[in-house]
């Protein structure tokens, strides 16, 4: 089975054209493990707790923790990118599971049983979901992995980025994309990365990405007024561009003033409040993630998913310090888990060295914000003496120790 459908979604613009974007199929389009006398397929929540499962073990056991991390990043893409249906919007999910409790528990858990087991692992092991398993975490940290290397190899960088047009223009060209679906998100792009491949290697490249950042933004303003036309299309097309946008935003405050990075990580609350809000009023929006999920997008979705991936490329991890509603759940989740990276003040020497490699940003001092930490464990990996530790909370209050939490407002005194 194509992975892309023959025939391109084709939306009508009137005189102006027509917006085709290309409908992914699933590799197991039917149900694999259907529930008896239902629709619902047990498979993604069997591949959820399987990789939960590997990833937990990864992280606990395994001293190569970081390729057995990737391993099982690509692998989770695979499977919910390209292989089944599941459905990651966690909010929306148990808001509507919530609702039919009552009415009908079957379909209560297959809108829940993905948070669930997410929830759970979260309960015991942290957001191990959010640093092992989410797609768009992986797509976000292959970004700026990407932009760091074009930054440090210039001609590589120029010749990547003549091959992406390339490959765009061929997608154009043959069909498979409209012009008008690929405009909206082709200025950003480009601009942030000439700035990264063309801006000297002596200058400052966040004061450059500033001005490729506020062209960033007036293009996606340009796109949702003029493209996107919310008098046309309805609110569910394009709702997930907003927070793109704030997105940009704070991410233009920060880059101007990196101490703002903290007080702007409690913005994600509210975006748990404005998704849970527009739910409950009946309104079933997309995300800017559901383009890996299902197999109809739109060009909203698609809009912001790449505004996100690229974003990134400028500031790690943008989305999942600022906006993504799952995460701020998942993090007061973690409040309470079980396994937890601990310091130790007898072996910390102060180096910082668990700084530079946290993709969000959430250790200072070896002291870790447990409500922004996704458990990627590269602080622990990079700790020349060994003063940070992953292990059991439990058995520091057996033992009289306190438990390894330091609250955010802690850090921010710092």
């Amino acid at each position: 089975m194509p992975l892309f459908a023959q025939t391109p979604v084709t939306e009508s613009l009137g005189s102006e054209g027509t917006l085709s974007i290309p409908v992914i199929k699933k590799l197991l389009e039917e149900a694999v493990f259907p529930v008896e006398g239902t629709a619902i397929d047990l498979l993604p929540f069997y591949i959820m707790f399987a990789l939960l499962a590997v990833g937990t073990y990864a992280t606990v056991k395994m001293k190569n923790r970081q390729r057995a991390r990737r391993a099982v990043q690509a692998c989770s893409a695979l499977a919910f990118v390209v292989g089944v249906h599941p459905c990651m919007c966690m909010i929306r999910d148990t808001v509507l599971g919530t609702t039919l409790l009552a009415i009908n528990t079957l379909e209560a858990f297959k809108y829940m049983m993905i948070f669930c087991v997410v929830a759970a692992f979260c309960l015991i092991y942290g957001r191990i979901f959010c640093g092992w398993i989410c797609p768009l975490g992986f797509f976000q940290e292959m970004s700026a992995a990407y932009f760091n290397w074009a930054r440090r190899h210039r001609s590589g960088g120029i010749l990547s980025l003549a091959a992406i047009s390339i490959v765009v223009c061929g997608l154009v060209t043959g069909g498979v994309l409209g012009v008008q679906a690929v405009a909206p998100f082709a200025g950003p792009v480009v601009v942030l990365l000439l700035v990264y491949c063309v801006v000297p290697q002596t200058e400052n490249a966040l004061r450059w990405a500033k001005w490729g950042l506020t062209a960033a933004l007036l293009v996606y303003i340009a796109s949702y007024f003029f493209v996107l036309r919310p008098g046309t299309f309805g609110f569910i097309e394009t709702v997930a561009v907003w927070w793109v946008m704030a997105l940009l935003v704070i991410t233009l405050f920060v880059v101007g003033d990196p101490k703002l990075d903290a007080k702007m990580k409690p913005v994600k609350f509210v975006s748990v409040g404005l998704m849970t809000l527009i739910i409950v009023f009946g309104v079933y929006a997309n995300g800017p993630f559901c383009i890996f999920f299902q197999s109809v997008v739109d060009l909203s979705t698609v809009l912001s998913a790449m505004g996100i991936i690229v974003l990134s490329g400028i500031h790690s991890n943008a989305w999942c310090r600022y906006m993504c509603p799952e995460g701020a759940v998942l993090g007061l989740l973690a409040r309470h888990s079980r396994w937890k990276i601990t310091k130790l003040d007898s072996h910390c020497s102060s180096c910082r060295q668990c700084e530079p490699v946290c993709p969000v940003e959430a250790m200072i001092v070896g002291e870790r914000d447990e409500s922004t930490c996704i458990l990627c464990t590269r602080c622990v990996d990079a700790c020349p003496t060994n003063a940070l530790i992953l292990e059991d909370a439990s058995t520091d209050l057996r033992s009289g120790r306190p438990p390894a939490f330091v609250p955010l407002e802690a850090l921010l005194k710092k």
